[in-house]
């Protein structure tokens, strides 16, 4: 007991430790001022986006009895060369009515938890209208889930045509959860996925899917005006612009936002929180309105949250492309509402701060630029999330790597101290979230180590190219939509160069904007700027799971001969670099492993010190890099000093567990 007394004690002093603030005030292309803010403008591609539907919607919030009212209108647009005599509904907050829905099935659901869109009035062409709860035929069924509904149309909808659905409901707000509700004291609101939002309609079918676990959304570009009411005391933010505030009697108050091309609409209401302006300036001078809404706990945070966005604003604006609405969101919850950080929305992000934030990890800024890239990667290029949730995800943590590297550098390791104050050093073992060996020395993390480390665990849990919602647990969902994927982008990145690839992914991203995108969609891109040379990259670990190990296995020496052994665990046409190292030069040959075992041959009269199959390390999928090289001589001094640490620790476990026994 008194090695964990003292270990604790260690860790906490060792949490007040400061480190140096990384920060960029002289920042040319950013001001906190009011001034000059008629400037202020989307790009003009935004006003010609083509939307399929029009989304009216006005909502009440009680904040007492955590409900909405709400009258919401949808014209709905036949944009496509079918015919249809359905609508179809999705209905997210009902995912969370009762513990057998598709998404809560097998967990524990409070009453306070529950949540659901009970239906008052539903009218279609001003006629009433019935929703019929049920999945679409290519779904799985379930009896208890209400998350899609069908509305049988009397008349069909012809290409050309257009519809218009009004509906009343009440949404019961749950305690937060998932990624919708209220924290414990009532008095911050996290409003997402809350109205009923029509399915896409394309090639004559319905894309409507239920919400099931681990997986997310897929809407068509509407156009959204939407007003929300709330009591005084509150302030509110949303996905949008903010046109308009007005004031009831004294006793509430009307937010009016309104937003063009988006597929979806996400806001919050708080009693407590603090507002704060920034304003980004694009590269043609014209300029973006960013609002921060922040905890009042973290206001010494402010600067980090600024500089984070602003350095992903430049980022995109140099390498993909301009970021195209007027405005940007970032709402900073609470500790009681954590559940709903760290979320993306068309214009709006969710993020939140650890007790203690160490800036030397870089955390929050590694969320509020995954979030921000999801701008681009789910809110501009709409894949379904529920197939192919990688093309989102995936790209998100790809740019996120980029931009925390080059803005930052390397991040320090850090572990958590009960799973929320983070601390500078290498966590080795722990017991109930208190670490019990570890050191607290500074060690840099490369880019991807974390995506890296997790793939390891489990690389044949699944392939890329699964259907996201078959995935069978979270950490399999996280490996196979935002790990492996970004092993992948960055391995093609190491073959064909960091400025290629910001061109081939510019050239996908202008291409695609504003469109429902595949995965086919970047891979015709790769294959039309390269042929069929990356081909072992798509169909070995994008449609297939196949580990993949180089390894140098002997080195043989004969005259001025040398006889390189590869061996290979999955054999296919990637291109390898094969290096034999001398006294004075270093040899090359590209190979390719299409067999088990190669064999290569140099010839050089100078004195070899070893071989390296792949010493650029280009496919960061290899499972193993120490087997990678091999000297012509034995050197096991690197191998005893491993051992001697490794003994080491294991000391220090034994006498931990023995002090808690």
């Amino acid at each position: 007991m008194k090695i964990l007394i003292v270990s604790l004690l260690f860790i906490f002093t060792a949490s007040l430790i400061k480190f140096t603030q990384i920060s960029d005030s002289g920042y040319n292309r950013i001001s906190t001022s009011e001034n000059g803010l008629t400037n202020i403008s989307e790009s003009k591609e935004i006003s010609s986006v083509t939307t399929t539907s029009q989304y009216f919607i006005s909502a009440q919030l009680d904040s007492e009895k955590k409900k909405l009212n709400v009258q919401q209108k949808i014209v709905w647009h036949n944009k496509t060369g079918f015919s249809t005599k359905e609508f179809w509904l999705h209905l997210y907050p009902n995912a969370f009515k009762n513990n057998k829905t598709f998404f809560m099935e097998g967990k524990n659901l409070s009453e306070e938890e529950k949540s659901e869109i009970i239906i008052k009035s539903l009218k279609v062409n001003s006629s009433a209208a019935t929703l019929k709860y049920q999945q679409p035929y290519y779904a799985d069924n379930n009896d208890y889930d209400s998350t899609t509904g069908l509305i049988e149309l009397e008349k069909i909808v012809k290409p050309g045509d257009s519809i218009y659905i009004e509906i009343e409901y009440e949404l019961k707000i749950p305690r937060v959860i998932s990624r919708s509700g209220y924290d414990g004291e009532g008095d911050f609101f996290f409003i997402s996925q809350w109205f009923p939002k029509h399915g896409v309609f394309e090639n004559g079918v319905w894309i409507c899917n239920p919400f099931y676990p681990f997986t997310e959304f897929y809407s068509d570009f509407s156009f959204y005006s939407v007003n929300i009411e709330v009591p005084k005391e509150f302030s509110v933010g949303a996905s949008g612009v903010n046109k308009n505030v007005e004031v009831i009697n004294d006793q509430r108050k009307i937010y009016s936002f309104e937003q063009n091309g988006i597929h979806d609409f996400a806001f919050f209401a708080s009693k407590n929180i603090v507002k704060h302006e920034s304003i980004y300036t694009r590269a043609d001078g014209s300029q973006v309105k960013i609002n921060f809404f922040v905890n009042p706990k973290n206001l010494d945070m402010i600067e980090r949250y600024q500089n984070a966005v602003i350095f992903s604003f430049d980022y995109f604006e140099r390498n993909i492309g301009v970021y195209p609405y007027s405005t940007f969101t970032v709402v900073d919850v609470p500790f009681t509402a954590s559940k709903v950080c760290g979320m993306e929305y068309p214009t709006l992000i969710t993020i939140c701060s650890n007790l203690f934030n160490s800036e030397a990890s870089f955390s929050p800024e590694d969320i509020i630029v995954h979030e921000f890239a999801h701008q681009y990667f789910y809110g501009i290029l709409a894949n379904n999330e529920v197939y192919e949730a990688w093309l989102d995800e995936g790209f998100a943590t790809y740019f996120t790597n980029k931009i925390i590297y080059e803005y930052y550098g390397k991040a320090n390791s850090y572990f958590n101290l009960v799973n929320r104050i983070p601390i500078r050093g290498l966590q080795i073992y722990q017991i109930e979230g208190i670490p019990l060996i570890y050191t607290l020395r500074k060690i840099s993390v490369p880019p991807f180590a974390r995506e890296l480390t997790n793939y390891y665990k489990q690389p044949e849990v699944g392939t890329i190219a699964d259907s996201s919602f078959r995935n069978l647990n979270s950490f399999s969902y996280y490996i196979l939509a935002y790990a492996k994927p970004s092993i992948m982008l960055q391995t093609l990145e190491n073959n064909i160069g960091y400025g290629n690839m910001m061109k081939l992914i510019r050239e996908y991203y202008n291409r695609n904007k504003f469109t429902h995108i595949t995965a086919n969609d970047f891979f015709d891109i790769v294959k039309e700027k390269y042929g069929n040379k990356y081909d072992w990259l798509i169909e070995e670990f994008y449609k297939e799971s196949n580990l993949n190990d180089n390894m140098v296995f002997d080195l043989q020496q004969h005259g001025n001969k040398y006889e390189v052994t590869i061996l290979s665990k999955n054999q296919n046409n990637e291109p390898l670099t094969l290096a034999l190292y001398t006294d004075s030069d270093t040899l090359f040959q590209t190979i390719k492993m299409t067999e088990e075992i190669k064999r290569v041959i140099f010839v050089t009269n100078e004195k070899v010190l070893g071989a390296e199959i792949d010493p650029d390390r280009k496919n960061l999928f290899d499972l193993n890099f120490a087997n990678n090289s091999k000297m012509i001589k034995g050197n096991y001094e690197g191998s005893i000093s491993v051992s001697i640490r490794w003994f080491y620790w294991l000391q220090a476990l034994l006498i931990s567990l023995g002090g808690l026994s």
